[in-house]
């Protein structure tokens, strides 16, 4: 089955994008990897900006793929 994009609605192969999850689950980002380069998201809290990909890189789910 493919993947889409959340950020660029761009329909990937299977394994072309990953997912984000934040909010203890509340809150899921497909995205593929031009778009989780290039996409920002700021912590509303602290006024952190990190792009898609590195705040997929520090969660568990990123650290165990």
């Amino acid at each position: 089955m493919p993947n889409k994009c959340s950020y660029c609605q761009e329909v990937r192969p299977a394994g072309g994008t990953k997912t984000l999850v934040l909010n203890d689950g509340e809150l899921w980002i497909e995205f593929c990897p031009p778009c989780g380069d290039g996409s920002t998201i700021t912590n509303a809290e602290t006024g952190e900006s990190l792009t898609v990909k590195q705040l997929y890189d520090r969660s568990a789910v990123g650290k165990r793929h």
